[in-house]
């Protein structure tokens, strides 16, 4: 049996054309057809579930549901399939250690085994649990992060710095891997304030030109902290002017203040399947993600309809419909053309709404 390595398995050229970003994206998918995008979807859909069928993991969970290969013909179909959570994962490491039977590492694909990528969770409420991706996986999920900065406007000129760890959980990587590989701005890899200290940071940030930042508010908003405290001032001596990361609602204003108000991005995803959605400038596209696990709305200040004029009430989150299934699938629903979007869980194309399944 052959153990492929990494770009023998992967086209990264073929992979941009499968997942544009930038203006090919736009491009490929605004004015697509309900019918053509669903085909699309279908397509990598189908793919997912013929490799899944090949996995003891999925074979004992379907099969247990009385699901045959061949029930699942498309993506109308996935509220048939059942959920699954991390204790099931769990198990399936337990029949199978240390990595678990789920993933398909030692089942060849073509002949050919399919080298992986280990990270794992933080454990910091029991034990970790291993994250693995395939080469494919690893790229697509990239592809989405860079199509995500690209639509919140990073720049080929900017100099973006990281303040996500680069331990075991995979955050930190992809995210590198996501600016470095597909966006052209430099990108200055701090990590934590264990990795580098809070002070060093913004001496990093000051000296290299910091433009962009990203990572999680609470220790971005505490680097604007220090960089006060030692007289270097932001807007003056550090010209930030975007940060995207996760965001706290109630803390958008303080950080923005603190870094001289630079636009605020906001985004979220899990270490298993990278983003899930990302928040961009106002768009014509009334969006809401549903999720496996509930569903998330507009939720900032009230707007007013392009058409009325008049106010529009967000839904609340426990309004909004959600999926049946429990798969690692986010389906957006848009209302097209009825009013400008919050920019709090709006994506900055119409066509970013109407095009992503992270099937792949």
């Amino acid at each position: 049996m052959h153990h492929a390595t990494y770009y023998e398995v992967i086209d990264p050229r073929a992979l941009m054309q499968e997942f544009p970003i930038g203006a090919e994206f736009t491009s490929k998918f605004r004015g697509m057809s309900v019918q053509r995008l669903r085909e699309h979807q279908n397509q990598l859909f189908a793919r997912q579930i013929q490799r899944a069928w090949q996995l003891p993991f999925y074979q004992r969970l379907w099969g247990g549901a009385g699901i045959q290969p061949g029930d699942i013909r498309s993506v109308d179909d996935i509220a048939r399939l059942p959920s699954f959570g991390k204790q099931d994962i769990m198990e399936s490491i337990e029949r199978r250690p240390p990595l678990g039977d789920h993933h398909g590492r030692e089942i060849p694909i073509d002949g050919k085994i399919y080298p992986m990528i280990l990270h794992a969770t933080s454990g910091t409420t029991g034990r970790p649990q291993p994250l693995l991706f395939s080469p494919r996986a690893r790229e697509v999920h990239k592809l989405m992060l860079a199509r995500a900065y690209i639509l919140q406007g990073l720049r080929p000129e900017d100099v973006v710095h990281s303040v996500y760890g680069h331990g075991p959980v995979n955050g930190g990587h992809y995210v590198r891997e996501a600016v470095v590989h597909h966006t052209g701005a430099t990108f200055v890899a701090a990590g934590t304030g264990v990795e580098t200290p809070s002070l060093k940071q913004v001496e990093f940030m000051r000296d290299f030109h910091a433009t962009v930042i990203v990572g999680f508010a609470d220790y971005i908003k505490r680097l604007a902290d220090v960089a006060h405290e030692t007289g270097c001032v932001p807007g003056r001596d550090i010209h930030i002017r975007m940060i995207s990361g996760h965001l706290a609602k109630d803390a958008r204003e303080a950080l923005a203040q603190a870094w001289g108000g630079p636009e605020l991005f906001d985004w979220y995803g899990v270490g298993d399947t990278g983003l899930i959605a990302a928040e961009a400038p106002i768009t014509t596209a009334c969006t809401s993600w549903r999720t496996r696990t509930g569903s998330r709305s507009a939720t900032s200040t009230p707007e007013r309809s392009c058409r009325t004029a008049k106010p529009v009430t967000w839904s609340s989150p426990a309004s909004l419909p959600t999926t049946s299934s429990r798969s690692s699938v986010s389906t957006p629903t848009t209302s097209r053309g009825c009013c400008p979007v919050p920019r709090r869980w709006s994506l900055a194309q119409e066509a970013y709404n109407r095009s992503l399944l992270p099937l792949y």
